[in-house]
């Protein structure tokens, strides 16, 4: 059975950008409290916004962010 090489890539940048977020808030890089912008964070790790979401949605459920709707 052959796997789409999409797949294969997509969780390795979207663990690769969830580690350098996770990295960049504990160098105290962003503010407590500061509100983390999509596009800003898009822009800064070249990536998509489907990406920076699914990122804030694990480092959520670390404990690490709070969704505020």
């Amino acid at each position: 059975m052959t796997q789409n090489p999409f797949l294969q890539l997509a969780a390795p940048l979207r663990q690769q950008t969830a580690d350098l977020l996770r990295a960049a808030i504990v160098a105290m890089e962003f503010k407590p409290g500061e509100r983390l912008i999509e596009t800003r964070l898009c822009e800064r790790f070249d990536v998509s916004r489907t990406v920076v979401r699914e990122v804030l949605r694990q480092l959520e459920a670390e404990g690490i962010v709070e969704m505020i709707p």
